[in-house]
């Protein structure tokens, strides 16, 4: 079964999140690789959809004098995933004031959580990785955080430890 929590945030809570969601939106398009083209306003992502199906096509066509091997990641459930540091660690890479990120990791990091037992509510307890789909940031952080494996790719890339094709 697949469980979804209900959420219950405060007015506080949804204006600051809707307000740092703002303030970073605009610069999503310089911080995201040109290929990446979800929650990107002016990208496709039916466009990346088309480039998987070609280079599905190529290599059922081409006789692979070297190995090689296409990557596909299951992003189940990726959003709740995602380790907090991890977040917080990409957003500085792109340069992002420390009390904008802190700002973000309060929103993150704020919620509580109980499960009802028996109709019995337990104690409350905080996760420990994960963003909220709902959340105004949500697609935004996953994107940038997806962005850490394109860009770790590129480098495989550059440094040629991979060859693309």
């Amino acid at each position: 079964m697949d469980y979804h929590p209900i959420s219950l945030c405060n007015v506080v809570y949804k204006i600051i999140a809707k307000s740092l969601a703002n303030r970073i939106k605009p610069h999503l398009p310089d911080y995201i690789d040109p290929a990446q083209q979800a929650f990107i306003k002016g990208r496709r992502i039916s466009d990346n959809i088309i480039i998987a199906q070609e280079i599905t096509h190529t290599f059922s066509l081409k006789s692979w004098n070297h190995q090689a091997f296409m990557l596909k990641i299951d992003l189940a459930k990726a959003f709740d995933r995602l380790d907090w540091n991890f977040i917080g660690s990409a957003l500085t890479r792109k340069g992002l004031h420390s009390h904008f990120i802190n700002l973000i990791y309060a929103c993150i990091s704020s919620p509580t959580f109980s499960v009802l037992i028996n109709g019995q509510p337990s104690h409350k307890f905080r996760c420990s990785r994960g963003i909220r789909q709902g959340y105004p940031m949500s697609y935004y952080l996953f994107v940038i955080a997806i962005n850490e494996l394109s860009l770790a790719l590129n480098e495989a890339l550059a440094a040629q430890h991979l060859q693309g094709i």
